[in-house]
């Protein structure tokens, strides 16, 4: 089968890497996880690229106003912002009615001590207290906002995600049909050069087996856009099997698949990592300042620190006296009437079992979540990372770069989407030539592909890809480090692409 391959780096040294694919890329855009680059590099011009994102749009505007998970989030924002006032108001008054020192032997109001009883209660809570629960609650409802944006942001992800693998198969099923109606005609020619004693009968079987192969192929795609459609549609919370019309991708996503050829590919520098010259992507460090300044799932996480902080300083408050005053006025039928004041407040005997553990819990609480937030941030920052720094292999000691030990390793990989292994294991040792820069010995490693999680166990090509025995690497090395990098990068295709 042909392999598949990507541009990849000129280290410091000037060597050119010349490699078609990612070692990440290439196996995520075979899974169907990321179809985009996948589908630039094999589509030929026609509908499944295109400028016209009107579906896409559409989709976009429905996904935002249908989603489950955004209509959820945005009915919590609600019920959050609800509770805004009622946090910071004082308790209801409490009106008591009722008749004080009633003689049951004889009854009347024969006797002095005997009254009808009216008592209005209000509780006063110390000064700052109210304050601190209002501003927890607002705090609650910027978070419960924020993770509006942040399920709007997923859901629109998922969406696209989708559309974009349905826009790959549909292109592979066009290449699959392409290439079973060139089986036919091969089929043909094998079956008439045998009939005139030209080939021999394993040319015909050869050609009859490739076309059972490209058979098999397009069932697997047939179901891949079932399961896509049906994804795509349970983002959008409609039936499974509502069609949609035509998937395409857009040409600044093209842009982003790069070159077929590493030949035309230039760094902004001779720096390892350096990005390439007019590409649409910021640099790695920019991105994730761009995501720590704008991502809503962290705004969420600051806002719930906001509200723990002043649930603590509440907690902190809460052995202080509230104030329950009350107003009584004392009718006596044959007697005076009376008006009687009082004033109460609590006794805090049990403080150190009740307001001072109150303390520790939501000390505790606050320190929670600023471990949740910083792990919050060291994941995000983590997936933006190119994941293409996990095929770099850096040998230490100072002895040969190029021995079967480079390919002792295994790294975990996460792409912002899929988490997964990939294992390598030592095959053989080659010579490779650059048409500019690098040219030596390369040590080739066997790469064997374990999904995590984030995947989808059923699909076929995830089974294919954690089934494949052929992928391969070939690692260089970069002149003046002990750094191996990838020169080339091999994967068959069922689909011969």
């Amino acid at each position: 089968m042909p392999n598949c391959s990507h541009p990849a780096r000129r280290a410091a040294s000037g060597l050119q890497i010349r490699t078609r694919g990612a070692l990440t890329a290439v196996l995520v855009a075979i899974a169907g996880l990321l179809p985009v680059p996948a589908a630039a590099q094999v589509a030929p011009a026609g509908d499944a690229v295109t400028g016209d994102t009107t579906v896409l749009d559409s989709l976009v505007a429905q996904v935002l106003a249908a989603n489950p998970a955004v209509r959820v989030a945005t009915a919590r924002a609600d019920a959050a912002r609800a509770q805004m006032g009622p946090a910071g108001a004082r308790s209801d008054p409490m009106l008591m009615a009722g008749v004080l020192n009633f003689p049951y032997a004889s009854p009347g109001y024969a006797d002095n001590f005997t009254m009808n009883t009216v008592r209005l209660t209000q509780t006063f809570p110390f000064p700052g207290k109210l304050s601190l629960a209002e501003h927890a609650a607002q705090e609650d409802a910027s978070a419960a906002n924020a993770a509006v944006g942040q399920m709007k942001l997923d859901a629109v992800r998922d969406l696209k995600t989708a559309y974009y693998e349905l826009a790959f198969v549909r292109q592979a099923r066009a290449i699959v049909a392409r290439s079973g109606t060139v089986i036919e005609g091969l089929i043909s020619v094998a079956q008439a050069r045998y009939t005139v004693g030209t080939a021999i009968q394993a040319d015909v079987l050869r050609a009859r087996v490739d076309a059972a192969r490209l058979g098999e192929e397009a069932a697997m795609l047939d179901a891949e856009e079932r399961d896509v459609l049906a994804r795509l549609n349970a983002v959008l919370d409609r039936p499974s099997d509502t069609p949609v019309e035509s998937a395409t991708i857009p040409p600044r996503l093209v842009r982003l698949a790069g070159a077929d050829s590493a030949v035309t590919v230039r760094f902004t520098s001779s720096a390892l990592g350096a990005p390439p010259v007019n590409s649409p992507l910021l640099p790695v460090d920019s991105l994730q300042l761009l995501a720590l300044a704008r991502s809503p799932m962290l705004r969420a996480h600051e806002a719930r620190i906001a509200a723990q902080e002043r649930r603590l300083s509440l907690a902190e408050k809460a052995h202080l006296p509230d104030v329950d005053v009350s107003l009584e006025y004392d009718e006596r039928p044959n007697f005076p009437n009376y008006i009687s004041f009082f004033v109460s407040i609590p006794l805090r005997i049990q403080r150190g079992r009740k307001q001072d553990q109150e303390v520790v819990g939501a000390r505790a609480e606050l320190a929670a979540l600023h471990a949740e937030h910083a792990g919050e941030v060291n994941a995000l920052r983590q997936s933006i990372v190119d994941p293409m720094t996990a095929s770099l292999v850096r040998m230490p000691g100072t002895g040969d770069l190029l021995t079967s030990e480079a390919c002792q390793r295994s790294a975990s990989v996460f792409d912002g989407r899929l988490r997964y292994d990939l294992r390598l294991a030592f095959k053989r040792m080659e010579k490779v030539k650059a048409d500019k820069g690098y040219a030596g010995a390369a040590v080739v490693c066997a790469v064997y592909f374990t999904p995590i999680a984030g995947h989808i166990p059923s699909r076929a090509a995830v089974k294919y890809l954690t089934n494949m025995r052929d992928m391969e690497v070939w690692l260089v090395p970069i002149a003046g480090t002990r750094m191996l990098v990838p020169f080339r990068f091999q994967v068959p295709t069922p689909i011969g692409l």
